[in-house]
């Protein structure tokens, strides 16, 4: 399915085509790839499967919709001027923008306003579900990662950045500070 909606991008470009936005958005959700990502992460933190709780993923649809779109529609903020200027397949922002005439600060706002709302949607399918509590915590986390890497409109993954510098740094390389008064052991 994601090779088809990279397929699909392909066209579009080689097509001069510009997609009308929910189109765009339809196909944006598998080309980001988390539901493939979320869909191969399940078996990784649920140690044993039944086929019955495979049978049940479908009902958290909505929570992979949201974090696929929230994703998307960071990323886009952060990678649409470059991506653009390279070439590439219309992004959200330029899918608005020819479908409604709008100016390119009014399809941003729009973005920002989807992203929100996007938020929201997530927060209440936080909810208790069918599936594992870590796993209805990996789709907010793809989401995250989208606020994190893109946030103020940078590209923080294509594009050196130092913010995204510092934060890879302070993952992997900085001590997490301990409060003394919590008890470990």
């Amino acid at each position: 399915m994601q090779s088809n909606a990279y397929f699909r991008e392909a066209q579009w470009v080689n097509n001069g085509y510009i997609p009308k936005f929910d189109e765009y958005l339809e196909n944006a959700l598998l080309s980001v790839g988390a539901p493939l990502l979320l869909g191969l992460v399940y078996p990784m933190i649920q140690q044993h499967i039944s086929k019955e709780e495979i049978d049940l993923i479908p009902e958290d649809v909505n929570l992979l919709h949201w974090a696929s779109i929230t994703f998307q529609l960071y990323d886009d903020m952060g990678t649409s001027k470059a991506e653009q200027q390279r070439g590439d397949v219309p992004k959200s922002i330029q899918c608005y923008m020819h479908e409604t005439g709008s100016s390119e600060e009014v399809a941003a706002n729009h973005i920002r306003d989807l992203i929100s709302d996007g938020w929201k949607e997530l927060n209440a399918g936080l909810k208790p579900t069918s599936l594992t509590k870590h796993y209805v915590g990996v789709a907010p986390n793809s989401a995250r990662a989208g606020a994190l890497m893109y946030h103020q409109d940078i590209d923080g993954f294509g594009e050196l950045h130092a913010r995204t510098d510092a934060h890879i740094t302070s993952l992997f390389f900085e001590p997490v500070p301990l409060n003394e008064s919590i008890n470990l052991g």
